[in-house]
């Protein structure tokens, strides 16, 4: 029996979905002193406990075999916290799991090393340092928002004009997060590799339009008098009071809007036609075809970003390289072709590159290398 036969095994175990067959194949199989060795590394890479102690191999597989004479209460079902990973292509299917753990010390700040940047209307650029709180200020002194870890709030911003409109834009890089809270008290949450341009404060009886270039997530607060406007380049999103999520990065495809709840209403760009969607609903815009479509989604694929959760859902490893790229500011360079075309669902819980790569390597054998900021997969 093969290596990947055998691992396939393991893991049916570990996430309890052994056959009866099955079972009985790995309490003989563990009773050979090399396959005991290859199962507790198996586990020791992929499935270590949720404490910061060593694991313990022996502990480990003598709790293996008595469960396997058991055949009940599995303890590994208690003991461990899981991501999955299905990888797929061309009808070949194989499903791994791991745990994720603490960060490798050594990597778990690879690329990670660019600032967030406030631009103000001056155009004078202020670099908000996340570990620290800042006022920010304007060239006349006067207090326009402040900043505390990963979040800068203009409520009750002092000073700012109430008949011109004064717009800041905040630059997010690739391996970073970042939180605004508006003047009206809606929140943004702005992904990696994003930038979104807002007013310091919104004008009585005007609509509060704001400009986003990659990816957002709005909790707008209510109000029917001043509708909220984004404006993702090819289109519009229209709300009184709402959450939902915008995509809209220069190299995808499409634009997409995701509603979680409230109403919305999008249009393209410069056209008076809108489309009203629902909570779980997805409208996109496709860049080629230039037709807008409205779908019903799972809303999770594409607002757990926030939460700092990566979900892939029937993806090409391409398409997911593009998205770990902009999660961890590294560059990708994929030698292998068939890789690319591969398929892949996974979600992986505050985990470093490297687990993300190491979950690669032992679910579909991939060779990677780490040069500074650049990661070379074959």
């Amino acid at each position: 029996m093969s290596n990947r036969e055998i691992d396939t095994i393991i893991v049916k175990y570990l996430a309890d979905k052994s056959t009866e067959k099955e079972l009985a194949f790995l309490n003989e199989w563990l009773k050979q002193s090399e396959n005991e060795e290859y199962f507790n590394a198996f586990v020791e890479m992929n499935f270590l406990l949720n404490t910061k102690q060593k694991f313990d191999k022996e502990k480990s597989l003598a709790e293996t075999m008595r469960t396997l004479k058991l055949e009940e209460d599995r303890w590994l079902n208690k003991a461990f916290k899981y991501a999955a990973i299905f990888v797929g292509f061309i009808g070949m299917a194989y499903f791994f799991i791991i745990q994720i753990n603490e960060s490798p010390s050594n990597y778990s700040k690879i690329g990670a090393t660019q600032e967030i940047i406030l631009e103000l209307e001056s155009g004078k650029t202020v670099r908000l340092e996340t570990t620290e709180s800042q006022k920010v200020i304007k060239a006349n002194g006067k207090t326009i928002g402040v900043h505390n870890a990963r979040r800068i709030d203009y409520q009750d911003v002092v000073g700012a004009s109430e008949e011109k409109l004064v717009y800041n834009k905040l630059i997010v890089p690739y391996g970073k997060t970042y939180q605004v809270v508006l003047s009206d008290g809606t929140k943004v949450h702005i992904n990696s590799g994003s930038t979104l341009r807002y007013p310091v404060r919104f004008l009585k009886n005007q609509e509060r339009l704001v400009f986003v270039d990659g990816e957002a997530f709005f909790e707008v607060t209510s109000n029917k008098e001043n509708p909220f406007v984004v404006n993702a380049k090819e289109m519009n999103i229209r709300v009184t009071g709402t959450k939902f999520n915008v995509s809209n990065y220069q190299e995808d495809l499409e634009v997409k809007t995701v509603l979680i709840e409230g109403i919305v209403d999008v249009s393209e760009e410069n056209k008076s036609e809108t489309k009203r969607i629902a909570p779980g609903e997805l409208a996109a815009w496709n860049k080629s075809n230039q037709k807008l479509t409205v779908k019903e989604v799972d809303t999770s694929l594409y607002t757990d970003w926030i939460k700092g959760i990566l979900v892939f859902k029937h993806i090409k490893f391409r398409d997911m390289a593009v998205k770990l790229e902009r999660k961890y500011n590294v560059i990708i360079k994929t030698e292998n072709a068939e890789l690319n075309e591969r398929v892949f669902t996974g979600r992986f819980e505050d985990a470093t590159l490297v687990q993300v790569l190491e979950t690669l390597k032992r679910s579909y054998h991939i060779h990677y290398t780490i040069q500074g900021n650049k990661v070379i997969i074959t």
